[in-house]
C-alpha cells in the first residue's frame, strides 16, 4: 500500500505510543484484511468475494463506559459518544471492578457475558434457586448483586429452555385460537358430545357425564355413566335424541304407538301418500318465518359470544416438525391430578399433521404415533 494511503494507520500507530496506560489493562484487538477487486474480475466473482476475509473479536459492553471513566476515551461516532455520556453517569470503575448504581444508591457488579449464564444458574436452580419465572429471576439476581443490560431477556429466555420449569409449569388457560362457529340451520342439525369426568365417586359409581348440545337451540341433554363406552354413547342417542326428538326431516314413531295407535298415527295411516305429503310441506312452509327468525337471533348470539371469548385469546400455532408438550392423561386441568412432584406436561412431542379448527397429531421422538389433540393442551417445547 502506498505510503500516502496509509496516513491514518501511521496516525494510529503514534497515538498509541503517546498513551500511558497500567500494564493489566485489557484491550480487544480487531484486525480486518480487505482484498482490493482485480481490474479483469467478472461481475459474477466479484459477487462471490464480496466479504472476503473477516476476523472481529466482539466487544465488552463494558469496555467503552471504562475506557471513558478512565483515560476519556470515546467512540469516533458521535451518536455513540452522546450516548455512553449519558449512561455512564449511572455507573462507577473503583479497583478494577466495573459497578452500575442504582436509584436508591445501591451499587451492582457488572458481569460480562463469560458470567452471565453462571450466575442464572445459580440463581435458578442451584443452591441459591428456587425455579422462579423469569420475570422473577432477574430481581433475584440484582439483589444478589448483578447486573448486565439485557438480565430481563436473558432470564427469560433461560427459564423458558430449563425442560424442570417447562414440565411442571402451570396449565395454560388462554384459548390459543379464535372462537370457530358453528352454523345450524334446523334443530339437530348438528350435535356436539361431551364427556365430563372422571368425577367423584357418587353412591351409584357413576364417574361420567355425557352431555349433547343442539347448536340450533342450545338444548341440552345430560346423563350419568359408570364407564364410557361406544355401546353407551349409541345407547344414549338412539333414547335421549331419536326417542324424543326424532332426526331431522324425519319423523320418528316410538314402540309403544305401534302396539296402542294414538291420535296422531292413526290419521296419518289414514292419509294417502300423496296427502301425507302435501301435509308435511304446508307444515314446513309455516315454519320458514319461526326458522328464519330463530337463525337471525343466533347469529347475534354466536357474533356477541366471539367477541367475548376472541377477547381472552392469546394466539398460539403449531408447524408440523415442531417440538410441544402435551398435558398429562387424564387431562385435567381444573385441579392437580397425582402425586405433589409429578409433572404437568409430558413429552416432548412432534406436531406430525396439522387439522383444521386447532387439532395437530402427534408423535413421539421416534417416530411412535401419539394421536390427535386439541391444541389448548399442547405448548411449544425449548430444547
Amino acid at each position: 500500500m502506498p505510503w500516502k494511503e496509509n496516513k491514518k494507520t501511521d496516525a494510529l500507530d503514534t497515538l498509541t505510543s503517546t498513551l500511558t496506560i497500567p500494564g493489566q489493562t485489557q484491550f480487544t484487538i480487531c484486525q480486518k484484511w480487505i482484498i482490493l477487486p482485480d481490474e479483469n474480475e467478472d461481475e459474477e466473482s466479484k459477487l462471490e468475494r464480496s466479504v472476503a476475509i473477516s476476523e472481529d473479536e466482539k466487544v465488552d459492553w463494558r469496555q467503552n463506559m471504562i475506557d471513558y471513566l478512565c483515560y476519556g476515551i470515546l467512540p469516533e461516532y458521535p451518536r455513540r459518544k452522546t450516548k455512553i455520556r449519558h449512561r455512564v453517569a449511572h455507573f462507577l470503575y473503583y479497583k478494577d471492578t466495573f459497578y452500575r448504581r442504582l436509584f436508591e444508591g445501591v451499587l451492582l457488579r457488572c458481569l460480562g457475558e463469560d458470567k452471565e449464564t453462571q450466575v442464572m444458574k445459580e440463581a435458578h436452580s442451584r443452591v441459591c434457586g428456587s425455579y422462579q419465572s423469569g420475570s422473577k429471576l432477574h430481581f433475584h439476581i440484582k439483589r444478589m448483586g448483578y447486573y448486565w443490560p439485557t438480565i430481563v431477556k436473558d432470564c427469560l429466555d433461560y427459564t423458558r429452555r430449563c425442560k424442570a420449569w417447562q414440565f411442571h409449569a402451570n396449565f395454560i388457560h388462554q384459548p390459543p385460537e379464535m372462537l370457530h362457529l358453528t352454523i345450524a340451520s334446523w334443530p339437530f342439525d348438528a350435535l356436539g358430545l361431551d364427556i365430563l369426568g372422571p368425577l367423584l365417586k357418587f353412591s351409584k359409581g357413576k364417574l361420567y357425564i355425557l352431555a349433547t348440545t343442539d347448536y340450533f337451540s342450545n338444548w341440552v341433554e345430560v346423563v350419568a355413566l359408570k364407564e364410557v363406552k361406544k355401546e353407551n354413547v349409541a345407547n344414549f342417542i338412539r333414547v335421549n335424541i331419536i326417542y324424543h326428538f326424532s332426526i331431522p326431516r324425519v319423523e320418528a314413531v316410538l314402540p309403544l304407538e305401534r302396539q296402542i295407535p294414538s291420535l296422531r298415527l292413526a290419521i296419518k295411516e289414514d292419509l294417502t301418500e300423496e296427502e301425507n305429503t302435501l301435509l308435511h310441506l304446508e307444515e314446513l312452509e309455516a315454519l320458514d318465518e319461526k326458522r328464519l327468525k330463530a337463525q337471525q337471533s343466533l347469529e347475534c348470539y354466536q357474533a356477541h359470544l366471539s367477541r367475548t371469548f376472541n377477547i381472552k385469546v392469546f394466539l398460539m400455532t403449531f408447524q408440523v416438525g415442531d417440538q410441544v408438550l402435551a398435558v398429562r392423561r387424564p387431562i385435567i386441568t381444573s385441579r392437580k391430578s397425582g402425586a405433589k412432584f409429578t409433572s404437568k406436561w409430558d413429552g416432548p412431542y412432534v406436531v406430525q399433521e396439522d387439522y383444521s379448527s386447532g387439532a395437530y397429531k402427534l408423535v413421539d421422538i421416534d417416530d411412535m404415533r401419539i394421536g390427535s389433540i386439541n391444541g389448548k393442551f399442547l405448548k411449544r417445547y425449548y430444547p
